[in-house]
């Protein structure tokens, strides 16, 4: 399973555009969308429903969505490749795993009743609306995207200097 969401990858972008980026660390989105509505700092990368209130009372002004595609919620808003960076992609994911050792019938069968649930259109709804985008697919599939996403964020990390603290 994979759920996508569309949001920040500021290093990406930093590297693909040649662009000096200051990160300024926030305890959360909320605080960072704030600090950006009175003009504490000039851009903010993040989930559209989180920035959607603000968007709408005229107190901040999207400039384009990280996703390869458009958002459904703003369907005017470009993508950052239609906007002059080609092939620009960067979103946030979250997917279900199970321990190692789980036995492959039991992965199986979540992974078909999580598939059937994630294709109801009442889930479908709610899911999209939030800024997300349901994938539903193979545990096979599921780790081949882990282990190309892996390959292609890698390079970035270490070009970013990236640590955990």
């Amino acid at each position: 399973m994979l759920f996508r969401l569309i949001c920040q990858c500021r290093p990406l972008l930093k590297t693909q555009a040649g662009l000096f980026i200051v990160h300024i660390p926030y305890n959360g989105a909320p605080p960072a969308v704030q600090a950006v509505a009175a003009g504490q700092v000039q851009s903010l990368m993040s989930n559209p429903t989180a920035l959607l209130p603000l968007i709408q009372a005229g107190r901040i002004r999207p400039l384009a969505v990280t996703s390869r595609e458009r958002w459904p919620g703003m369907p005017q808003l470009p993508t950052v490749a239609e906007s002059g960076l080609p092939g620009f992609e960067a979103i946030a994911w979250n997917g279900i795993v199970a321990p190692v050792r789980t036995p492959a019938a039991v992965i199986a069968r979540l992974n078909r009743e999580l598939g059937t649930i994630l294709r109801e259109a009442d889930v479908i709804k709610r899911i999209e609306s939030a800024g997300w985008h349901a994938a539903p697919g193979s545990a096979a599939e599921f780790a081949r995207f882990m282990t190309e996403e892996r390959k292609r964020w890698e390079p970035v990390i270490r070009r970013s200097g990236a640590r955990l603290d």
